[in-house]
């Protein structure tokens, strides 16, 4: 096989193996993004606060 034939077919797995994405709703997406901002705001909190802050912002994303 020829080098250009080994990097094609390396390529073609490594394309193949990662690429796990599935179509986002954009429900999907606004939630996302809501719990990010959610969790950047949790950021700016001491430390016990900022642990219920992530807590509280992942039961109302749904995120586990």
């Amino acid at each position: 096989m020829s080098k250009r034939m080994i990097l094609l077919l390396v390529a073609a797995a490594f394309v193949g193996g990662c690429a796990t994405t599935r179509p986002v709703s954009p429900a999907d997406a606004k939630r996302e993004a809501d719990y990010r901002t959610a969790l950047r705001k949790c950021d700016q909190m001491g430390s016990a606060e900022r642990a219920t802050c992530v807590e509280d912002a992942k039961a109302r994303y749904g995120v586990s």
